[in-house]
């Protein structure tokens, strides 16, 4: 795998070429191994819409025609922006010190007062709609990094810092 420790699913893009195009082919592989194999009939051809995202262009061609069905007809849909404001989750920069393991929690001795639950970084581990206290127990039981440094004191977080270092 050439990106092992992605979090996200990566699409990388080889062009050739000059100016724009009006379609273009794309091709699921899961490793550079996957890339010798190829053979001409393996790509998918697509045209992009005008306007916005492509990234429906990923699923399976039913599953693709269907989003795009319900996008069109808007049927019992509003926008988002009717029941308030969306905003991104906790961005830290370097998950791997502010987002936390059960493991690391422990090691360090550090409270669940001076920590905030979180759905792990990433989004392999979403499956569904919702994100339950079962799932996020299920998590934490493996390993995931569930707990965000949240010391909600100066002094608690002064303490927390010097366990870390």
């Amino acid at each position: 795998m050439q990106f092992e420790d992605a979090l996200e699913k990566v699409v990388l893009v080889v062009a050739q070429g000059t100016g724009g195009c009006d379609a273009f082919s794309l091709y699921d592989v899961q490793d550079a191994d996957d890339l010798t194999g190829l053979g001409p009939f393996d790509h998918l051809n697509v045209t992009p819409a005008a306007e916005g995202k492509w990234t429906d262009l990923l699923l399976p061609m039913h599953q693709r025609q269907l989003f795009r069905r319900v996008v069109e007809a808007k049927a019992g849909f509003v926008e988002l922006d009717e029941y308030g404001a969306p905003e991104l989750g906790p961005v830290t920069g370097s998950n791997d010190y502010f987002a936390l393991s059960e493991a690391t929690r422990a090691e360090y001795g550090l409270s669940e007062d001076h920590l905030a639950a979180i759905s792990p970084p990433g989004t392999r581990h979403l499956r569904g709609l919702s994100l339950t206290k079962g799932d996020w127990e299920g998590l934490r039981q493996t390993g995931e990094r569930v707990w965000l440094s949240s010391p909600r004191t100066r002094q608690a977080r002064r303490a927390m810092a010097r366990r870390r270092r």
